[in-house]
């Protein structure tokens, strides 16, 4: 931060820092800390001192130390050890010597490649008043969230309805037939059949004549006796005779046939419907990360004006963040 004028303090370069870095959605910074080896004494110690109170001590492991003007320094060497166990105490790792004159190209490039390593070395970091911001940021975006009114807006859904339709439906369809069989029967038919049949016919047995004369008819009589002869008769008879005709007789059968039945089958199609929704938190950022910029920038313009203290500016930040 340039600020050879002394225009602000250094609680105020930590909330112009804040402020440049949160409208470029910065997070989180690393510090190059420049000072000359060719200079009187060291101001390291009082630099430092001024970084931890402008962006609060979270921030020196973040911190490159940039040793200046090493070809103007007869003694560079010393300064540099006593540069380096500054810096060691405040637990800064990375010091690098810088050369502005008197220098090849190819040398220029190697210590920008050295300082391009220190500065991929260490973390990045957040100074106190941009965690202020950010935190004070969302609080806001958080307020505008819960005050943002439901919105509605018409959506096409998919609804499923059932179709009707119809179809021809094949099934069994029960009929009687009548069909010609041949049906057996009985049937009694007459006839005449011939029979020997035996009989008595009856004749006169006549009595010896000389016998008749001597006994005057006394004795020898004629008799009269039968003898049996057999003569053919017919008779009358019936016998059974198994006979066929042909009959209708009823059967049982079935046959495809075709009915129409109603169906349904199922469908979708895009209705219309009005749908509530919340605008998501993280798009009240950029309006709360406004507001509160905006604050924060007419907070300090007031300050300047009036001539606040630094620890007056302070406590009006922190009663403007709260």
């Amino acid at each position: 931060i340039n600020d050879s004028m002394l225009r602000f303090t250094d609680q105020e370069a930590g909330a112009k820092l804040a402020l440049a870095v949160a409208g470029a959605r910065v997070r989180s910074l690393k510090f190059i800390v420049l000072d000359s080896l060719a200079n009187d004494s060291l101001q390291l110690r009082s630099t430092l001192a001024a970084l931890t109170t402008a962006f609060g001590r979270k921030v020196l492991p973040g911190v490159v130390v940039m040793a200046s003007k090493a070809d103007r320094c007869s003694e560079a060497a010393k300064r540099l050890a006593s540069m380096v166990a500054i810096a060691k105490r405040q637990g800064i790792d990375q010091v690098v010597l810088w050369q502005d004159k008197d220098i090849s190209p190819q040398e220029r490039d190697h210590q920008l490649q050295r300082l391009i390593q220190a500065l991929g070395s260490v973390p990045s970091v957040c100074t106190s008043d941009l965690e202020d911001l950010h935190a004070r940021v969302e609080a806001r975006a958080k307020q505008l969230f819960e005050q943002e009114p439901m919105h509605t807006t018409q959506v096409m859904v998919p609804e499923q309805y059932a179709e009707p339709y119809e179809e021809q439906e094949a099934y069994q369809e029960s009929y009687i037939t009548w069909t010609t069989k041949d049906e057996a029967y009985d049937e009694h038919v007459p006839y005449e059949e011939t029979v020997k049949q035996h009989y008595q016919k009856p004749y006169i047995e006549r009595g010896n004549l000389f016998g008749k004369i001597v006994t005057l008819g006394l004795g020898f009589k004629d008799e009269l006796k039968y003898t049996t002869e057999a003569q053919d008769v017919k008779v009358p008879k019936v016998r059974v005779v198994t006979r066929t005709r042909p009959v209708q007789v009823p059967e049982d059968a079935s046959r495809t046939a075709y009915r129409t039945v109603k169906k349904y089958r199922t469908k979708f199609r895009e209705v219309p419907k009005t749908a509530e929704y919340q605008v998501p938190p993280e798009q009240f950022i950029d309006r709360a990360l406004a507001e509160i910029t905006g604050e924060m920038r007419i907070a300090l313009a007031t300050r300047s004006v009036a001539g606040v203290g630094p620890d007056d500016m302070a406590l009006g930040a922190s009663a403007a963040g709260g």
